[in-house]
Protein backbone atom coordinates (compact mmCIF):
# COMPACT_ATOMS: atom_id res chain seq x y z
CA UNK A 1 0.00 0.00 0.00
CA UNK A 2 2.77 2.42 0.83
CA UNK A 3 3.90 2.42 -2.82
CA UNK A 4 0.76 4.23 -4.00
CA UNK A 5 1.32 7.63 -5.63
CA UNK A 6 1.56 10.46 -3.10
CA UNK A 7 -1.20 13.02 -3.66
CA UNK A 8 -0.84 15.09 -0.50
CA UNK A 9 1.64 15.58 2.32
CA UNK A 10 1.89 18.07 5.17
CA UNK A 11 4.06 18.15 8.27
CA UNK A 12 2.53 21.49 9.40
CA UNK A 13 6.01 23.04 9.22
CA UNK A 14 4.63 26.27 7.72
CA UNK A 15 2.88 26.80 11.07
CA UNK A 16 -0.75 26.59 9.94
CA UNK A 17 -3.29 24.42 8.12
CA UNK A 18 -3.35 26.40 4.85
CA UNK A 19 -2.24 23.39 2.76
CA UNK A 20 -5.44 21.56 3.74
CA UNK A 21 -8.80 21.95 2.00
CA UNK A 22 -10.33 23.02 5.30
CA UNK A 23 -11.15 22.16 8.89
CA UNK A 24 -14.14 20.64 10.62
CA UNK A 25 -14.81 21.79 14.16
CA UNK A 26 -17.83 21.78 16.43
CA UNK A 27 -18.55 24.29 19.19
CA UNK A 28 -15.98 23.94 21.98
CA UNK A 29 -13.40 22.11 19.85
CA UNK A 30 -10.24 23.60 18.39
CA UNK A 31 -7.71 22.82 15.70
CA UNK A 32 -4.40 24.67 15.83
CA UNK A 33 -0.81 24.25 14.75
CA UNK A 34 1.72 24.82 17.52
CA UNK A 35 5.19 23.83 18.69
CA UNK A 36 3.82 21.90 21.72
CA UNK A 37 2.28 19.37 19.32
CA UNK A 38 5.41 18.85 17.22
CA UNK A 39 6.08 15.14 16.85
CA UNK A 40 8.52 15.40 13.96
CA UNK A 41 9.95 18.83 13.15
CA UNK A 42 9.02 22.15 14.75
CA UNK A 43 5.19 22.20 14.45
CA UNK A 44 2.28 19.81 14.72
CA UNK A 45 -1.51 19.76 14.60
CA UNK A 46 -3.29 19.99 17.94
CA UNK A 47 -6.93 18.93 18.21
CA UNK A 48 -8.71 19.57 21.50
CA UNK A 49 -12.24 18.61 22.54
CA UNK A 50 -14.11 19.92 25.56
CA UNK A 51 -16.76 17.26 24.75
CA UNK A 52 -20.06 18.88 25.46
CA UNK A 53 -21.16 15.77 23.53
CA UNK A 54 -22.17 13.63 22.01
CA UNK A 55 -20.33 14.04 18.66
CA UNK A 56 -17.36 16.39 18.50
CA UNK A 57 -14.95 17.27 15.68
CA UNK A 58 -11.54 18.95 15.68
CA UNK A 59 -10.09 17.83 12.35
CA UNK A 60 -8.38 18.96 9.19
CA UNK A 61 -9.87 17.86 5.85
CA UNK A 62 -8.21 17.13 2.54
CA UNK A 63 -10.39 16.78 -0.55
CA UNK A 64 -9.35 14.04 -2.95
CA UNK A 65 -10.88 13.21 -6.32
CA UNK A 66 -13.00 10.05 -6.37
CA UNK A 67 -10.51 7.49 -5.06
CA UNK A 68 -11.33 3.81 -4.72
CA UNK A 69 -7.86 3.00 -3.38
CA UNK A 70 -6.46 5.30 -0.70
CA UNK A 71 -3.73 5.13 1.92
CA UNK A 72 -3.04 7.65 4.69
CA UNK A 73 -0.41 7.90 7.42
CA UNK A 74 -0.23 10.18 10.42
CA UNK A 75 1.70 10.46 13.66
CA UNK A 76 -0.51 10.83 16.74
CA UNK A 77 -0.08 11.44 20.45
CA UNK A 78 -2.93 11.62 22.98
CA UNK A 79 -2.00 14.01 25.80
CA UNK A 80 -5.06 13.57 28.03
CA UNK A 81 -8.35 11.69 28.24
CA UNK A 82 -7.37 8.01 28.23
CA UNK A 83 -8.67 5.55 29.11
CA UNK A 84 -12.10 6.34 27.69
CA UNK A 85 -14.82 6.31 30.38
CA UNK A 86 -17.52 4.05 28.87
CA UNK A 87 -18.04 1.26 26.37
CA UNK A 88 -18.77 2.49 22.82
CA UNK A 89 -16.86 5.74 23.44
CA UNK A 90 -14.39 6.39 20.64
CA UNK A 91 -11.82 8.81 19.32
CA UNK A 92 -11.46 8.64 15.53
CA UNK A 93 -8.01 9.65 14.27
CA UNK A 94 -8.20 9.19 10.47
CA UNK A 95 -11.56 9.04 8.69
CA UNK A 96 -12.57 8.07 5.17
CA UNK A 97 -16.25 9.15 5.32
CA UNK A 98 -18.81 6.34 4.93
CA UNK A 99 -15.98 3.86 4.31
CA UNK A 100 -13.70 3.25 7.28
CA UNK A 101 -11.65 4.87 10.01
CA UNK A 102 -9.00 4.12 12.57
CA UNK A 103 -9.99 4.89 16.13
CA UNK A 104 -9.20 4.46 19.77
CA UNK A 105 -12.38 2.96 21.16
CA UNK A 106 -13.65 1.24 24.27
CA UNK A 107 -15.22 -2.23 24.08
CA UNK A 108 -15.84 -4.60 27.03
CA UNK A 109 -14.04 -2.19 29.37
CA UNK A 110 -10.86 -2.01 27.24
CA UNK A 111 -9.70 1.19 25.52
CA UNK A 112 -7.88 -0.01 22.40
CA UNK A 113 -7.03 0.73 18.78
CA UNK A 114 -9.84 -0.21 16.38
CA UNK A 115 -10.57 -0.51 12.67
CA UNK A 116 -14.13 0.63 12.01
CA UNK A 117 -15.71 -0.19 8.63
CA UNK A 118 -19.10 0.99 7.39
CA UNK A 119 -21.19 -1.92 6.10
CA UNK A 120 -23.41 -0.43 3.39
CA UNK A 121 -25.54 -3.58 3.27
CA UNK A 122 -26.56 -3.61 6.96
CA UNK A 123 -26.11 0.17 7.50
CA UNK A 124 -23.97 -0.45 10.56
CA UNK A 125 -20.35 -0.30 11.70
CA UNK A 126 -18.22 -3.43 11.78
CA UNK A 127 -15.51 -3.02 14.43
CA UNK A 128 -12.25 -4.91 14.68
CA UNK A 129 -10.77 -4.55 18.17
CA UNK A 130 -7.00 -5.01 18.29
CA UNK A 131 -6.46 -5.46 22.02
CA UNK A 132 -3.62 -2.92 21.74
CA UNK A 133 -4.02 -0.36 24.53
CA UNK A 134 -2.73 3.14 23.73
CA UNK A 135 -0.65 5.05 26.27
CA UNK A 136 -0.78 8.76 27.01
CA UNK A 137 2.05 10.88 25.61
CA UNK A 138 3.26 8.06 23.34
CA UNK A 139 3.84 8.83 19.65
CA UNK A 140 2.20 6.34 17.28
CA UNK A 141 2.58 6.04 13.51
CA UNK A 142 -0.89 5.09 12.26
CA UNK A 143 -1.65 4.05 8.70
CA UNK A 144 -4.96 3.09 7.11
CA UNK A 145 -5.48 1.57 3.67
CA UNK A 146 -8.77 1.19 1.83
CA UNK A 147 -9.50 -0.61 -1.44
CA UNK A 148 -13.18 -0.32 -2.33
CA UNK A 149 -15.02 -3.65 -2.38
CA UNK A 150 -11.82 -5.44 -1.34
CA UNK A 151 -9.97 -4.61 1.87
CA UNK A 152 -9.39 -2.17 4.76
CA UNK A 153 -6.22 -2.38 6.87
CA UNK A 154 -4.69 -0.53 9.84
CA UNK A 155 -0.98 -0.48 10.66
CA UNK A 156 0.51 0.67 13.96
CA UNK A 157 4.20 1.61 13.90
CA UNK A 158 4.57 -0.35 10.65
CA UNK A 159 2.86 -3.55 11.85
CA UNK A 160 -0.51 -4.72 10.49
CA UNK A 161 -2.90 -4.78 13.48
CA UNK A 162 -6.33 -5.06 11.87
CA UNK A 163 -8.01 -5.80 8.57
CA UNK A 164 -11.47 -6.41 7.21
CA UNK A 165 -12.66 -7.92 3.94
CA UNK A 166 -14.93 -5.45 2.14
CA UNK A 167 -16.20 -7.67 -0.68
CA UNK A 168 -19.91 -6.95 -1.18
CA UNK A 169 -20.16 -4.68 1.89
CA UNK A 170 -18.42 -1.40 1.00
CA UNK A 171 -17.71 0.11 -2.41
CA UNK A 172 -17.59 3.79 -1.39
CA UNK A 173 -15.60 6.27 -3.44
CA UNK A 174 -13.42 8.45 -1.21
CA UNK A 175 -13.67 12.22 -1.75
CA UNK A 176 -12.33 13.47 1.60
CA UNK A 177 -9.79 12.37 4.19
CA UNK A 178 -9.96 13.71 7.78
CA UNK A 179 -7.15 13.81 10.35
CA UNK A 180 -7.31 14.86 13.98
CA UNK A 181 -9.92 14.17 16.63
CA UNK A 182 -13.52 13.13 16.07
CA UNK A 183 -15.10 11.67 19.14
CA UNK A 184 -18.23 10.18 20.48
CA UNK A 185 -17.70 9.87 24.20
CA UNK A 186 -19.38 10.27 27.52
CA UNK A 187 -20.38 13.94 27.78
CA UNK A 188 -17.95 16.02 29.81
CA UNK A 189 -14.93 13.84 29.03
CA UNK A 190 -12.26 16.09 27.48
CA UNK A 191 -9.47 14.92 25.14
CA UNK A 192 -6.24 16.50 23.95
Amino acid sequence: MQNLPRIFEDGFEIGDVSKWTGTRTTVGETVAVDSFSALLGSFGLRSISSNAGPDEYAMVRQAVVGLTTVYARGYFRVNAGLPLPADNDRLNLIIYPYACNVAIGRTAGITQFQLRVWNAVTNSWSITNTGIIPSLNQIYCIEIAYIANQLAQVYLNGTLIAEQNLVAVNNVVINDVYFGLAMTATAGHALD
